[in-house]
C-alpha cells in the first residue's frame, strides 16, 4: 500500500512496483492529492493522518509506504518530523518511508537491538521477508556495548579480570544471535555483522557509511526514537 503525497512520489511508486513485479503481491497506491486521482490511484481525503486511518480500517495492508521528508536540522530541534509523528500515532501499523531521491533498494540492513528477555525470532522472519520482497540484499547488525559492561564491570574487578569477562559476554551473545537467526530462518543463509559502541549511535553510522539503502526495525527496537532520528537512510519499522 503506497500513499502519494505529492508528483515527486511517482518515482518512488515506478521503483517500488520494479522491486515487487512477478511476486503475486497486491500493490494498491491511494494519494491525498486529488488532482492525482485517476483509476490507479484511490482517493479518501486531502488529510494523511486520515486516509491512513480508513487505509488501515478498511484494507488491513501489510504495509503502508510513504516518502520520508528531508528535514532541516534546526526545524527538527523544534518539530518532530512527519514521518516520526506518524509512527507515534500509529503504533502497531508496519511502515516503509523511502528517502526522496531514492533510486535502488538493494543493501538491507536488519537492526538487532531488544531488551535481553525479547524474543525477536518473529522480527528476524519478517525482516528478511520484506528484504525478500524488495529483492534486497539482507544483513543483520547489532553492536556490542562494551563500555557499558566495562564502566559497571571495573568497579569489582580488574581490568584484566573485566576485559576477560566481556570477551566472553561478546562471544556468547554472538553465538546467541547466530543461533536465534539460523532457528528464525530454517538455516537458511543470513549474514551477521557485529559492531562495537553504543548501538544507536554506532549502527545508523555504519549503515550510512556503508550506503546501505534501507534500514529495518521493529516496534519493540531499543530506543526507537534515537534509531529513527539518527538513520539517515530510508526506514522499515515492522
Amino acid at each position: 500500500m503506497f500513499i502519494v503525497e505529492d508528483k515527486k512520489d511517482l518515482a518512488l511508486v515506478d521503483i517500488v512496483k520494479e522491486n515487487i513485479v512477478q511476486k503475486n503481491i497486491e500493490f494498491i497506491v491511494y494519494t491525498i492529492d486529488e488532482n492525482l486521482k485517476n483509476s490507479d490511484f484511490r482517493f479518501i481525503s486531502e488529510n494523511l493522518e486520515k486516509t491512513i486511518t480508513e487505509v488501515l480500517e478498511k484494507e488491513n495492508p501489510y504495509m503502508i509506504i510513504l516518502h520520508k521528508k528531508k528535514v532541516d536540522p534546526f526545524i527538527s530541534i523544534i518539530s518532530k518530523p512527519e514521518h516520526i509523528k506518524i509512527l507515534d500515532k500509529f503504533k502497531k501499523a508496519n511502515f516503509l518511508f523511502l528517502e526522496e531521491g531514492t533510486t535502488k533498494i538493494e543493501k538491507i540492513g536488519i537492526i538487532l537491538d531488544f531488551e535481553s528477555e525479547y524474543d525477536f525470532s518473529e522480527f528476524i522472519q519478517e525482516a528478511y521477508k520484506i528484504s525478500t520482497i524488495l529483492d534486497g540484499e539482507p544483513e543483520f547488525v547489532f553492536s556490542f556495548y562494551e563500555e557499558y559492561y566495562e564502566t559497571a564491570l571495573m568497579k569489582t574487578h580488574t581490568g584484566a579480570e573485566a576485559k576477560e569477562i566481556i570477551n566472553q559476554m561478546r562471544q556468547e551473545e554472538i553465538e546467541n544471535t547466530k543461533t536465534i537467526i539460523a532457528k528464525a530462518l530454517n538455516g537458511e543463509h543470513a549474514r551477521l555483522k557485529v559492531l562495537s559502541g553504543d548501538p544507536k549511535k554506532r549502527i545508523p553510522l555504519y549503515l550510512h557509511e556503508n550506503k546501505f539503502d534501507l534500514a529495518v526495525l521493529s516496534h519493540h527496537t531499543n530506543h526507537l526514537d534515537n534509531y529513527i532520528s539518527n538513520i539517515e537512510i530510508s526506514i522499515a519499522i515492522i
